[in-house]
């Protein structure tokens, strides 16, 4: 039985786009987020491109809201690349692994701002 994206879903996605950090492996990847949830993110860009073999890697994803810079621990669920024949699109997407008080209140405070702007 498949259970698709939404039912796995544990709160909604916002089209919030911020540049970002990713520490995995001993390497960087730098981009801009394409959403973000209290629980996870999708990186629509990386540089360099993560690659599957960096799913199930764990990490640390930095950012810096207006008044503060978060890191949060993550863990590589998603990873496609436009140069293989991958149907999906291409960037990561990562889930948050207990990202703590502050980092929860900025992901909210973030996502109150996209929606007050709408």
């Amino acid at each position: 039985m498949s259970t698709s994206s939404s039912n796995r879903r544990q709160h909604s996605r916002f089209p919030i786009a911020f540049e970002y950090r990713l520490s995995i492996a001993g390497r960087e990847h730098v981009g801009v987020t394409g959403n973000l949830s209290l629980s996870g993110a999708y990186l629509a860009s990386a540089e360099p491109n993560l690659a599957p073999s960096d799913v199930n890697k764990r990490g640390i994803l930095t950012f810096d809201t207006s008044s503060e810079v978060i890191s949060i621990n993550c863990r590589v669920v998603y990873a496609g690349s436009t140069l293989d024949d991958n149907p999906f699109p291409s960037g990561g997407g990562i889930v948050f692994n207990d990202p703590g008080e502050e980092a929860i209140t900025a992901i909210w405070n973030m996502s109150i701002d996209y929606l007050m702007k709408r």
